[in-house]
């Protein structure tokens, strides 16, 4: 982590960052607003769509958002998205500022700035500890230099609010305009909410998933603008064209869509040149809001049919994005993480007391997907492979609906039961078979009426290689990782 102190200045990569303005949760203390001046080489906004904030929460360029407030952890983050290998050229400073309302910042209790880079990692923080009687603040700004971009922190007080700041910028403000704008309600918590970009956690260190953006970005007013940014919005049953950012590659899917009342929510579907479709996203499973992976074999563009929604908004980006798993997470709703450690066994466990859909599935980077572990909508732990091809990474799918909490976690080869004469489990599992080739009875309780028992046989990198089983029975078991898939009770057991 890069702490500098006011005053201070250190180098930042050119690209897509997230930037925290950060405070401890006290009770009655004031609101902060965070806001973005996008400055000209004077110093300058060149108009008022140069300011970026809540109420003006995206620039029309599609380069700066205000990605809105969450709470989580003792903490509250507004969470600003900047994406600097697009700022445009006559742009040359992003000042990060903040304004107070209903109260003063020497209120704050720990006031601090956080800029997180693609991996998750903090490329730039620095802390706000002199406050005293100011209601608007530049905590610090991103300036061009040498080719690439610099953070600042910057420490300026105001007395006047936002308006005062806005006004030292080039904003024209009317005298009747409040010193900072009103809090708006936090967005649409997903209990709690995700980050778009966390920090990767350290290994045995499980800390709640929530302390981050609310990752779903806010419509664009200029349509154009979010067409050419990725970002499309509608109103019930559509056919919309995505066109990859990076062909060749896979991107997020970022989605809000409201249903119109249907059973299972709304669908969304992958439609081939046939316009036959291929389900993507389901109401009932995937959520309302929340994170898929797009473009898995490297398609320059999809089309979706979107099915059974009311109002909705899908929006592209970059797979870097993607929080990079290395360690125990817990989070809510539809996610998606990029892994890239060895082959190991996932474990996955609910939070919440619901028995909707929560389940894991893996992504390689030729686009093969395949599940890892399901709950079936019960309470009970489940494990499955976590497997990565010769690329060297993958990606993983959590699939759940918003108010769904969740733990996962990689874990080590060698916590997978192993079977010598007799092995029994509940639910998906991996089994280490450590003998020869043998005949084994299968024995099945199902967890449901159409629960079937269902053995894959892995190889080194965990991949599911040859289905040797459905059902119970005797069966001709190898040697090896076996995946174990179904919601029932199942035993192993060699005869004599």
């Amino acid at each position: 982590m890069t702490r500098i102190a006011k005053g201070a200045d250190t180098p930042v990569p050119t690209a897509l960052l997230r930037v925290a303005v950060c405070r401890r949760d006290v009770s009655g203390g004031p609101a902060v607003d965070a806001s973005v001046l996008l400055l000209d080489a004077n110093g300058k906004v060149r108009g008022d769509r140069d300011l970026v904030f809540y109420n003006q929460s995206v620039h029309p360029s599609g380069t700066v958002r205000h990605m809105g407030t969450v709470e989580g952890d003792g903490r509250i983050a507004e969470w600003l998205e900047i994406d600097l290998p697009r700022i445009e050229p006559a742009v040359r400073r992003l000042v990060v500022a903040g304004s107070c309302e209903g109260g003063v910042f020497g209120q704050v209790a720990e006031l601090s700035l956080r800029s997180l880079a693609p991996d998750g990692s903090t490329v730039a923080s620095c802390s706000v500890t002199d406050a005293t009687t100011e209601t608007a603040f530049v905590l610090g700004e991103f300036y061009r230099r040498d080719g690439g971009w610099t953070f600042r922190a910057v420490g300026q007080g105001y007395g006047s609010g936002l308006a005062g700041l806005a006004t030292d910028f080039g904003i024209a403000v009317e005298e009747s305009t409040p010193a900072g704008p009103p809090l708006p309600e936090a967005p649409a918590p997903r209990a709690p909410a995700r980050p778009a970009a966390p920090q990767p956690l350290p290994p045995q260190a499980t800390v709640p998933y929530a302390f981050g953006p609310e990752a779903a970005p806010v419509p664009f007013t200029d349509p154009a603008a979010a067409r050419a940014a990725g970002v499309h919005t509608g109103r019930g049953r559509a056919r919309v064209t995505l066109a990859n950012p990076a062909p060749g590659r896979p991107a997020l899917l970022d989605y809000a869509i409201e249903s119109a009342g249907s059973v299972f929510g709304h669908t969304v579907r992958i439609i081939d040149e046939y316009g036959d479709g291929e389900q993507l996203l389901r109401g009932s499973q995937d959520g309302a809001r929340g994170r898929t992976l797009l473009f898995r074999n490297g398609e320059s563009e999809v089309v979706l049919g979107i099915e059974d929604a009311v109002d909705w908004r899908l929006s592209l980006l970059p797979v870097e994005t993607a929080p990079v798993l290395t360690g125990p997470v817990r989070g809510t709703g539809s996610e998606v993480f990029r892994y890239a450690g060895p082959p190991a066994l996932l474990a996955l466990r609910r939070l919440t007391g619901d028995e909707d859909q929560l389940a894991t599935r893996t992504v390689q980077a030729h686009g093969r997907t395949v599940v890892s572990a399901d709950t079936g909508g019960r309470r009970r732990p489940a494990v499955g492979p976590l497997w990565v091809s010769g690329a060297g990474h993958c990606y993983v799918l959590v699939n759940a609906v918003d108010h769904t909490g969740w733990h996962i976690e990689p874990t080590a080869l060698q916590e997978a039961a192993v079977f010598g004469r007799s092995v029994s489990g509940h639910g998906y599992g991996v089994v280490h078979h450590s003998g020869p080739e043998t005949d084994v009875m299968l024995t099945h309780e199902p967890g449901g009426g159409l629960d079937v028992l269902v053995v894959w046989a892995l190889d080194d990198r965990l991949e599911p290689v040859r289905r040797v089983s459905i059902g119970g029975g005797l069966r001709r078991m190898p040697p090896g990782f076996l995946q174990i898939r179904t919601l029932g009770r199942w035993t192993f057991g060699t005869r004599g």
